[in-house]
Parts: C-alpha cells; structure tokens; sequence
C-alpha cells in the first residue's frame, strides 16, 4: 500500500518550503513536523468519506467501488464529474488561477494519498493536465492517519471540519 511519508521520508516527495500552520490542535500531529509537499496525481485520489462526494457516489454504488484507491481511474474520473457538475463555474474559476499563478492553496491528504481538503483543486489540476499534457502536481500538506484506522477517523473528520471551515471564512 502506498504511505506518502515514506515516500517523502526517501526523498521521492519534494518539498515546496511552505509550512503549514494547523487551525485546531490534533493528538499525534504538531505544525512543527508538517510540509507542504508536490505531490504527483498518480498518488492521491478522492475522499468517499467527504459529504458531497458519498452522496453522489451512493447514487451509483453498483456501478462503482469507492474502497478502490488511486489505483482505479475509474473512480477518480467519476468523481471528477461529480465535482464538476456540482458547480462547474467555481471548478472554472480554480482551473483559471491555478494556470495563471500556480496553486496558492494547498491541500491535506492522509498518508494513502485519500484527499481531504482540495477536491477541486485536484480536479483543477487533472483538467490542466488533461488538456496541456503537462506535469502537474497537487500540493499538500501529508497528514500521518488513514481511515484504515478506526481509532483515527475521529480525529481526521475534525480536522477536516476545522480545516474547511477555515478556508471557508477567508
């Protein structure tokens, strides 16, 4: 199974030199060890567990495996077109910026590469990828928890809360 801290461990990861400052204190994890990393979009994939994306994935839940990770295009694609149809102007807007001035907004994933803060950024970035044929990555802060663990979901759904709600205010 992929962990992108050991990737980032073993220098396969490159650093962007931002450090990320956590909107809540989380048990495990301290601003002082967190890095903003350039992420390659093989490596992440779309969060099943976030609200918008369940509700639309449970809409077609025979058609689709959502425990399959990053591995499956498939998966990433559908989802992709959720995210566009649920508001394609906003998807615009981000696809825009992030051409003219590159990402300004990182994002959080957890070590398997789940996202969870930056789906449409990635979106985004797969659209700019797709049609310019260029590397891109997806930078983010690598948050050391999977939903793998049980005892760890709780606190990877509050961050996730504290860190949306963050960005929302702005």
């Amino acid at each position: 199974m992929l962990s992108l801290i050991e990737l980032a461990k073993e220098g396969k990861l490159e650093k962007t030199g931002a450090k990320p400052k956590l909107p809540i204190k989380v048990d495990g994890v301290s601003s002082e060890t967190l890095d903003v990393y350039k992420i390659p979009l093989e490596y992440v994939y779309y969060n099943d567990k976030n609200g918008r994306i369940a509700t639309g994935i449970s809409q077609y839940q025979d058609e689709l495996n959502p425990a399959n990770d990053q591995e499956d295009p498939q998966y990433n694609n559908f989802v992709a077109k959720l995210i566009e149809q649920d508001n394609s102007s906003a998807l615009k807007r981000t696809e825009k910026s992030i051409q003219e001035s590159g990402q300004q907004v990182y994002g959080y994933v957890l070590d398997d590469g789940r996202i969870v803060d930056g789906n449409r950024r990635y979106t985004a970035l797969r659209n700019i990828r797709q049609s310019t044929g260029r590397t891109v990555y997806f930078e983010a802060v690598v948050l050391p928890f999977s939903y793998g663990n049980t005892t760890e979901r709780a606190k990877i759904k509050k961050l996730e809360l504290a860190i949306q709600m963050g960005v929302e205010e702005r």
